[in-house]
């Protein structure tokens, strides 16, 4: 048997060297990475209201009460009385209270959205004259009045009303545009916030649009 060389023996030995190394960079690789395992993000605590408050859907248009109001009203139009249908609803779930409001509902249906009622006429798609009502739990009318409409879309101009009536309610008003449509909205307060009626409409939109929904905002009435 040939006896090996220095040379050879010592290429043995780097060769085994080498394959120590390699197993011993694995088993680092494989321990940090079971060491450097992101855990689980906690979810952060807040104490942000988080709705509906239980299981059950958000339901809002016809949960309210209406205690002593017809079904339906005579409500004036631009001089002239309208029938309007009672419409009823509730912010329960959110922790407010009820609501009501005389509606021309031939035209205008009722609709929810982002916990937020919207009243508007069926052949207008694109939206040129609606009626909204929300609720702001833990809110301050006047502050929430100095905001409100930046959620409209980029307002051009702004006029703060204070303190006004809207029907037999007080407000506060404030009134705005943005590029394409006039902004009006009352923030009225509640036991343990505020709810906001907005108007909307634009240029486009004809007058008596405008002059039903502000009407029936005008007829609005809040329990509880």
């Amino acid at each position: 048997m040939k006896k090996r060389t220095g040379v050879e023996r010592a290429v043995i030995v780097m060769a085994v060297v080498v394959v120590l190394l390699v197993i011993a960079l694995i088993v680092v690789n494989v321990a940090g990475i079971r060491i450097h395992k992101p855990a689980p993000e906690t979810p952060v605590e807040t104490n942000l209201p988080q709705f509906p408050f239980s299981d059950e859907p958000e339901l809002i248009l016809g949960s309210g009460q209406a205690p002593s109001r017809d079904a339906q009203q005579a409500v004036s139009v631009g001089g002239e009385d309208k029938t309007m249908q009672l419409v009823t609803g509730s912010f329960a779930q959110r922790g407010g209270p009820d609501f009501s409001l005389y509606l021309d509902t031939s035209v205008f249906l009722s609709t929810e959205m982002d916990g937020k009622c919207c009243f508007a006429r069926a052949d207008d798609a694109s939206m040129d004259a609606y009626l909204e009502i929300g609720y702001h739990p833990g809110a301050d009318a006047q502050t929430i009045a100095g905001t409100i409409l930046n959620d409209y879309g980029t307002i051009a101009a702004m006029e703060p009303l204070g303190q006004v009536k809207l029907g037999d309610l007080n407000a506060y008003g404030v009134n705005g545009a943005t590029v394409q449509k006039q902004l009006e909205a009352y923030l009225i307060p509640t036991a343990d916030g505020c709810i906001s009626v907005v108007l909307c409409r634009a240029g486009t939109a004809p007058a008596g649009w405008y002059e039903s929904l502000l009407a029936s905002a005008q007829t609005l009435q809040i329990t509880g």
